[in-house]
């Protein structure tokens, strides 16, 4: 059963979306935080409860039900961000009397140091990597970029062949937040780019 005309019969929630969409934020940022919000409005929902109704105590009466769902803290933390955005939102436009998730703790998280891969894994993936076959080119120039750009993998995805200048080892890149960067292509990064535009992407473009 959809929740969603009772907790949200305004389409509240879906005006918060657009604001963030305006904002820059990402897509797949978006599509998180739209699937967090399903999820706190089914919860109000069985509660007979609507978006505007929320005080501090339903505010921490959620935070305490995702505490015992057994989320990772990475994903409670961004449950919660997406509350306390909207609530925020709602706030600022005279919806809620006050922001009811304000200063709402979020879970501790441990940071990580990321693991790095040994030479002899390098080794092998770069052998994979090597060919003269187009996709085996393709791939071998994405991860040139990635690496040698320190681009995220959706970044690199997204590129267009107007943002590459390999005349001046160039790549222009959009990234979060619509924000826009420069950045120098490195050697080995132009090399296995120019493969494969060049013995590569006219066979797969067909």
């Amino acid at each position: 059963i959809d929740e969603r005309p009772t907790a949200d019969p305004d389409g509240l929630v879906p005006g918060y979306l657009d604001t963030l969409v305006a904002a820059g934020a990402g897509q797949a940022t978006v599509r998180s935080y739209g699937s967090d919000l399903d999820q706190l409005l089914a919860w109000l929902g069985d509660r007979g409860l609507a978006l505007t109704a929320i005080d501090r105590a339903t505010a921490r009466s959620y935070a305490a039900y995702l505490g015992r769902r057994g989320y990772a803290p990475s994903t409670r933390a961004r449950k919660l961000s997406a509350l306390r955005g909207l609530t925020r939102y709602l706030s600022e436009r005279d919806l809620l009397p006050a922001d009811p998730a304000a200063g709402l703790p979020g879970p501790r998280q441990r940071r990580r140091l990321p693991r790095t891969l040994r030479r002899d894994e390098v080794e092998r993936f770069l052998a994979v990597l090597s060919g003269d076959e187009p996709l085996r080119r393709r791939d071998r120039a994405l991860f040139e970029l990635i690496y040698g750009c320190g681009l995220r993998s959706a970044e690199a995805v997204d590129l267009r062949l107007d943002d590459l200048d390999l005349g001046r080892a160039e790549v222009r890149v959009l990234g979060k937040g619509g924000r826009e960067r420069v950045l120098p292509l490195g050697e080995e990064a132009a090399d296995a780019l120019a493969c494969y535009l060049r013995g590569g992407r006219p066979t797969l473009a067909r």
